[in-house]
């Protein structure tokens, strides 16, 4: 399976008008923050750009905040993001699998050396 990762790209500001840029389609997205890296956001989606999008939409007013899904607490222009489109749904949670193995891998490196 050949996996092909979009750059990083900042979120567009919500008041500017620019237009939201991501893939419709099932795929795997990474959200972090510019200054310092942190990740925000891993997670695999049917479609990419309206989960991408949903994250950074403001809150919903009054009982639909109660059921509205979760937004990041970062402003949209602290914050990039890049994808990995896939076939279908079950591929990118295979990828996110991958992914999350070799992140694990890496940190037992790093624990065992010391660092």
């Amino acid at each position: 399976m050949s996996v092909a990762w979009s750059d990083w790209r900042q979120f567009p500001d919500l008041h500017s008008g620019m237009p939201f840029v991501a893939a419709s389609g099932p795929g795997v997205f990474e959200v972090r923050h510019v200054t310092n890296g942190e990740q925000v956001a891993f997670a695999t989606s049917a479609n990419v750009a309206s989960s991408l999008a949903t994250l950074i939409t403001p809150p919903a007013s009054r009982l639909r905040s109660i059921f509205a899904r979760k937004r990041i607490a970062h402003r949209p222009i602290d914050l990039e993001y890049r994808a990995c489109m896939t076939v279908s749904l079950s591929e990118a949670r295979a990828e996110m699998d991958r992914l999350n193995g070799l992140r694990r891998a890496y940190f037992q490196r790093r624990r065992a050396a010391g660092a």
